[in-house]
């Protein structure tokens, strides 16, 4: 890990209480059990819940880099999946310094937004498709069992209920096809 990318990690600030929901029989495909309780309101906007989240505080940089913070608080459903901090730890080294650098703020603002899907999808509703993200990317949903996956990330925790949409936890960030060779994206 450069030092550049470890200053960031360790300059931004530890957020409130994590925007987690525990596995349970209303979270039948959250495959991993979680250690904290759920914190969030549904009153709460997906941005809101995100920047709460003391496991998404490298999401929340992005998302302010990129400018999407309105797009992410606006009223209308929509259902995300968010990269834990852990996930962007496993980008190779340099990527994450250089999708945050100003010149590339329209490809971070299209990988972001390869993660955010237009409605409210639950897990329990998720089969085996393609779904156009709001990058415009089609991006693959796969099941198995009680097993979801966006591409080649995990769902480690599902169904966290916002006003706006839910949020579905990811162990890996989810590369869009378009962003293939960008920053080294597909050596992960």
């Amino acid at each position: 890990m450069k030092l550049t990318e470890l200053a960031l990690m360790l300059a931004i600030p530890v957020a409130g209480p994590a925007a987690l929901a525990a596995d349970g029989p209303e979270n039948p495909k959250a495959s991993t059990p979680m250690t904290e309780a759920a914190v969030t309101k549904e009153s709460d906007t997906v941005l809101k819940a995100i920047e709460d989240g003391t496991t998404f505080q490298v999401l929340t940089t992005a998302i302010k880099a990129a400018g999407l913070e309105e797009d992410l608080a606006k009223a209308g459903a929509i259902t995300v999946f968010a990269p834990t901090d852990e996930a962007f730890r496993k980008l190779p080294e340099g990527t994450l310094t250089e999708l945050l650098a100003p010149e590339n703020k329209l490809k971070l603002r299209q990988l972001l937004l390869s993660h955010v899907f237009p409605g409210k999808i639950m897990a329990a509703s998720m089969k085996d498709t393609e779904i156009k993200a709001m990058s415009g990317d089609l991006m693959e949903i796969d099941v198995d069992g009680t097993t979801v996956e966006l591409e080649e990330s995990k769902v480690v925790n599902a169904d966290i209920q916002a006003s706006n949409g839910v949020i579905h936890v990811i162990d890996k960030v989810a590369v869009p096809k378009a962003l293939d060779g960008f920053a080294k994206l597909d050596e992960e």
